[in-house]
């Protein structure tokens, strides 16, 4: 890329785990790897995370499940239980998830596994998070079927589903992120 070109949705590269470690940006002269090159620019320092950049960034499909994993660890989701004293767990974010639901298998774009510790109990809550392009999602009246028939089949299985448009993330992702905490809160509050 040229020094005075502008980075389009043309130029998304998906980060495999060996680009993630790999020394693909240059800071102060030195080489650094690229998960650090983005701890540089949203935090302004070098510093090492529990839950690096790196993770974040592998296997997501598109800009938007780009900026949202970027944005889920920046606000460290993966830190629930001590927000809420060990009584919320977020177990992992898994990209690219694989699951069933109904006889059929499908692919979603973030699976967010949750274990809640009640006084009574412990239950196990699974919440899909789904980054709609435009570009990719409700083309044709099929695909619009083919999209709610999923969906219908994903809650029927139990998963609760979150929805943003590529629009809401390029907005906020934030935002986005807030909400989609907000609604794993409010699901242990519904347990009491």
């Amino acid at each position: 890329m040229g020094k005075n070109k502008t980075v389009s949705m043309g130029d998304f590269v998906k980060i495999t785990e060996e680009m993630a470690y790999s020394e693909e940006r240059f800071t102060n002269g030195g080489k650094l790897p690229l998960c650090s090159w983005i701890d540089i620019l949203f935090t302004g320092n070098v510093v090492d995370f529990e839950m690096g950049f790196e993770d974040a960034l592998i296997d997501c499909e598109s800009p938007i499940e780009q900026a949202l994993a970027i944005q889920m660890t920046v606000m460290g989701i993966l830190l629930f239980e001590y927000f809420y004293a060990g009584r919320i767990e977020v177990t992992c974010i898994d990209k690219q998830a694989e699951v069933e639901a109904c006889g059929n298998k499908y692919r979603v774009d973030f699976l967010i596994p949750v274990i809640y510790k009640t006084k009574t109990d412990t239950v196990y809550k699974s919440f899909i998070i789904e980054c709609d392009g435009h570009d990719y999602h409700e083309k044709t009246k099929e695909q619009v079927a083919k999209n709610n028939q999923r969906e219908r089949d994903l809650k029927a299985a139990g998963y609760e589903v979150v929805r943003f448009s590529g629009s809401e993330i390029y907005k906020s992702a934030h935002k986005c992120v807030e909400d989609i905490m907000r609604i794993i809160a409010e699901s242990y509050f519904q347990l009491q």
